[in-house]
């Protein structure tokens, strides 16, 4: 869930794009999610965390690459948030590796 459903805020499709990150994440690291660290977590703390997150970090077994695609799919005001056409011009995702990353619109 992001972090705008857990506070109970309205939300758009960029709930979608949290919940691609954290699937991306979950893939990626053999089922690693990016809170459950201990595997042991209820519902209840799992909302009280994205209430008062600021940034989610990645697995250190990420290659920076898919760590800043992940942070980008994963920044906790969904303003800030990639959308999905952002997403689609990652070098992660066109495997484009020389070319820029493309900027959010905060950015």
């Amino acid at each position: 869930m992001a972090p705008e459903v857990a506070n109970g805020k309205q939300y758009t499709k960029s709930v979608d794009i949290w919940a691609m990150g954290i699937i991306m994440h979950l893939v990626l690291t053999n089922g690693k999610h990016p809170f459950f660290k201990n595997g042991i977590d209820t519902y209840d703390s799992y909302k009280r965390k994205l209430q008062t997150i600021k940034k989610v970090e990645a697995d250190p077994s990420l290659s920076n690459i898919a760590a800043n695609l992940f942070s980008r799919l994963t920044t906790p005001h969904a303003s800030q948030r990639y959308s999905a056409k952002d997403a689609l011009k990652h070098p992660w995702i066109t495997r484009q590796l020389n070319e820029s990353i493309p900027l959010s619109f905060i950015d």
